[in-house]
Order: C-alpha cells, then sequence, then structure tokens
C-alpha cells in the first residue's frame, strides 16, 4: 500500500515539476529559437527563425547566419545577418526591417550604422560583440526598440 502511495507522490512531483519548468519557460525574455524544418514562413511573435545560408561570397568571413524575427507584438518582422567579421567579434547587418514612416530615420536616432566598404547597414552597439547568442540577443533588442519608436517616436 505504501509503494502505490509512493509512486503517486513521485509522479505528482515530476509533473508538478515538469509544469512549472513550462511555465517558466514561456515567461523568459529570451528569444526562442527553430529551424526551418520546425516553422515555415514567417516565425511567430517573439520567435527567431534561423535561415540557411550559402554565405555572402566574402572569403574573409568566418561565419555568417540570417534570422528572422517577429516582435512580440506581431506586428513588425525583421531579417539580420549575424557575421563575424573577426575572431570573436559579431556584427549584426540589418537586411529588412519595417519602414520608418514621419519618424526621422538618421543613424543616431535609430543606432544604425553603415559598413563603408559594403553600403549595408548594422546595428550601432557600444561594445563588442563577442558571441552569436549575444548578438541574438542584440538583435531581438533593437528590433524591439525600433518596432516601439517607430509606433510612438519614444527614442531606445
Amino acid at each position: 500500500m505504501w509503494e502505490a502511495v509512493a509512486i503517486g507522490v513521485l509522479i505528482g512531483s515530476l509533473c508538478a515539476t515538469v509544469a512549472w519548468w513550462l511555465v517558466w519557460k514561456r515567461r523568459r525574455r529570451v528569444p526562442q529559437v527553430a529551424t526551418g524544418v520546425e516553422l515555415f514562413g514567417d516565425p511567430p511573435p517573439g520567435y527567431v527563425k534561423t535561415h540557411s545560408d550559402s554565405g555572402s561570397g566574402d572569403a574573409n568571413l568566418l561565419d555568417r547566419r540570417v534570422i528572422s524575427y517577429r516582435t512580440r507584438s506581431g506586428r513588425s518582422l525583421f531579417t539580420f545577418a549575424m557575421e563575424m567579421v573577426a575572431p570573436g567579434q559579431w556584427r549584426i547587418f540589418i537586411l529588412g526591417q519595417p519602414g520608418y514612416g514621419s519618424r526621422a530615420d538618421d543613424a543616431h536616432i535609430t543606432h544604425r550604422l553603415t559598413d563603408y566598404a559594403s553600403g549595408r547597414r548594422y546595428v550601432c552597439w557600444d561594445s563588442p560583440i563577442r558571441t552569436f547568442d549575444e548578438a541574438l540577443k542584440i538583435a531581438v533588442a533593437w528590433a524591439e526598440g525600433t518596432e516601439h519608436y517607430i509606433e510612438t517616436g519614444q527614442h531606445f
């Protein structure tokens, strides 16, 4: 009899732990990553979709990963190319984003810089970006801030 009670308590504890983990995972602010096999089309709000990429053709490029991110509101879609430009140094190139409409779109206000070698815009960040995971978090924060700026005019 006591074995059945012990097994029931063990199963109940396990179910409670799994339920807590699922709730915790859902509430985190870290972007979720899904491969192209798991998602078709645009990613759902708050998710990142990775794309296969044959590269930019630059023989000096160490690593390049293209991602799409739909903001948590679901209203905006951004596409970035995360490129390792030197060992331990990533740059977040902006491949696609919503227009600024009537808002100012200068480099300072929008936190964008231009790579003069390629003419591409990239996210301006105040310290070196050392890892892909760090670049991913920065890209998500920049996308959310940009959407907020476009909608409200408040700088981020």
